[in-house]
């Protein structure tokens, strides 16, 4: 129960400059550059630009800080 109360309290979990990993694209290192909120809930969402140097709008749970499933 005590992360649930955390993660209401600060549901960010990265920052600009954080590397990470992008849900359904090839599993090759991102870049966080920017934050922002969506919708009634602000729920988190990052500007994150890949290997390639194209930036995609990411929500946080597409994101992950190792690789996904390798």
């Amino acid at each position: 129960m005590a992360v649930i109360e955390m993660l209401n309290r600060d549901p960010w979990r990265f920052a600009v400059g954080d590397t990470c990993y992008i849900a359904g694209h090839p599993q090759r290192e991102a870049t966080i550059t920017g934050a922002f909120g969506v919708g009634r809930s602000c729920w988190p969402h990052y500007l994150v630009t890949d290997y390639n140097g194209s930036e995609w709008q990411v929500p946080q749970q597409c994101l992950s800080r190792s690789v996904i499933g390798g």
